[in-house]
């Protein structure tokens, strides 16, 4: 009898699971590592779901002025760099 008729032997009475002890433990060795990957696999997923994420203390533009101990780059083609230059913000100059 081929090792997956096993399965359907829950919807299927007439076919038995095989008789040996070896397949046995195949197939339950199997299901417990199906379980256990779907465990993990549903934990991780709700905790990624959950997670509201980073809170980023800037909001703007305007928030950079007040950590000057940090140096921000920005890439020259950047909508950062555009902001800046186009804008006049207080506090904010062009370092090119």
């Amino acid at each position: 009898m081929p090792p997956v008729s096993c399965l359907f032997s829950v919807v299927v009475p007439k076919i038995q699971c095989p008789p040996a002890d070896s397949s046995r433990i195949l197939f339950a060795t199997w299901w417990l590592f199906i379980m256990i990957v779907t465990s993990f696999y549903t934990a991780n997923l709700t905790a990624f779901l959950t997670f509201n994420g980073l809170q980023l203390p800037i909001k703007g533009v305007a928030d950079l002025e007040k950590y000057s101990d940090v140096t921000w780059l920005a890439s020259r083609d950047g909508a950062v760099v555009d902001i800046i230059t186009v804008r006049d913000i207080e506090g904010m100059e062009n370092r090119e």
